[in-house]
């Protein structure tokens, strides 16, 4: 198997990445607080078929922080894609990872094959309370009472409580976020937002998109999901049993034969 993975030195930073397999190309984007590490069971499986890039987002994982907010995460992902010579690909996100193909897809539609959007967010969407579960300000607890504290308490919200209720999945999930250094936290660097946000322009996404959630994912993500289902004219959804969020690593088994059904019928 073809592997290759390194530091890319691009937009004035270094970005994290592994890319492994040959075949058509696959992105993995990791979901907040979160890094590659999240994909280990889907880059083993689909770089058997593919040419898998899986990287760790500005201020994630190993790559360095970002120093001010006068960055966007779709020039790292085009940036980095140019590097490794990866024309256009498969993009698959969860989460914050959700939001950043969104933005990508949007921003350089020629470099995206299809979209895939687990659990995603909606740049610019603005939730109705009802959807709401929690509205916990991470980012005081860290300024206040340090990234530790906020961590745990991250850890310990709705949204992650049916993966850390999973004693499968819990140890892991726990290994990686408490690995984040809550920059972004700190110092509200997200590098998410320029112009019009991708709300405001689902209408104009032409690529077959699949949107998959959990059976137990969060109301305001399923609410989400939905939003997301209306707004792009092609697009399929699947709720995947036995899942909250994180479903890639709660129901790798299910989360793995729909994504290579999707994938079979679209190479």
């Amino acid at each position: 198997m073809d592997y290759n993975s390194g530091m890319a030195e691009i937009n004035n930073t270094r970005i994290n990445y592994e890319i492994a397999g040959t075949g058509p190309p696959l992105v993995l984007i990791h979901g907040f607080s979160l890094d590659l590490r999240m994909w280990d069971l889907q880059f083993e499986t689909f770089s058997r078929t593919h040419r898998v890039l899986r990287y760790d987002v500005r201020g994630y994982g190993q790559s360095p922080a970002p120093e001010d907010n006068n960055y966007y995460q779709t020039d790292d992902l085009k940036g980095l894609m140019d590097y490794l010579d990866v024309p256009n690909a498969h993009v698959l996100g969860l989460s914050m990872g959700g939001g950043i193909a969104l933005n990508f897809t949007l921003d350089y539609p020629d470099r995206v094959k299809s979209l895939f959007l687990v659990g995603s967010v909606i740049p610019g969407y603005v939730y109705p309370e009802q959807y709401l579960t929690s509205r916990v300000s991470l980012a005081d607890i860290a300024q206040k009472e340090g990234v530790k504290k906020a961590i745990d308490t991250w850890l310990d919200q709705p949204l992650l409580r049916p993966a850390m209720t999973n004693p499968a999945v819990a140890p892991r999930l726990r290994e990686i976020i408490s690995d984040y250094s809550g920059h972004h936290w700190l110092h509200q660097y997200y590098g998410l937002v320029r112009g019009k946000t991708a709300y405001d322009r689902l209408h104009t996404i032409d690529k077959p998109t699949h949107i998959l959630v959990g059976q137990h994912e969060a109301p305001h993500l399923l609410h989400a999901a939905e939003i997301l289902f209306q707004g792009i004219d092609d697009t399929q959804k699947a709720i995947l049993p036995d899942a909250g969020h994180i479903l890639n690593m709660e129901n790798p088994v299910i989360f793995n034969k729909a994504l290579t059904v999707y994938l079979n019928d679209l190479d």
